[in-house]
């Protein structure tokens, strides 16, 4: 969820053009057309704001680093960085090692 997805920061999310695919018992990953310089989260339940994954800070890059659960822990408050130029990006997120890249 996200002004840099097609849905904007709308909670739910249209499914499944915003839906992540189980890869194995750790990762997730989706395809989607991100827009130039906006922000996302990514929501564990759609239609629900209680919780989310996010990054501690926004020098992590919109390439990849490190994500965590915001749950006890407000380190992990910041918006997901979008890319600098508007395209179809495959997201993975690796929640065993709390990592994402954006290809």
């Amino acid at each position: 969820v996200g002004d840099a997805t097609a849905g904007g920061w709308t909670n739910p999310v249209p499914v499944p053009s915003q839906q992540f695919t189980q890869i194995n018992s750790t990762q997730f990953q989706i395809s989607i057309p991100l827009s130039a310089g906006g922000q996302y989260l990514l929501l564990p339940v759609n239609g629900d704001w209680t919780n989310k994954f996010a990054i501690a800070n926004a020098n992590v890059p919109a390439t990849g680093g490190s994500f965590g659960y915001n749950g006890n822990n407000s380190t992990y408050n910041t918006n997901f960085n979008g890319p600098a130029a508007a395209g179809t990006y495959t997201i993975t997120a690796d929640f065993l090692n709390n990592t994402f890249t954006v290809k």
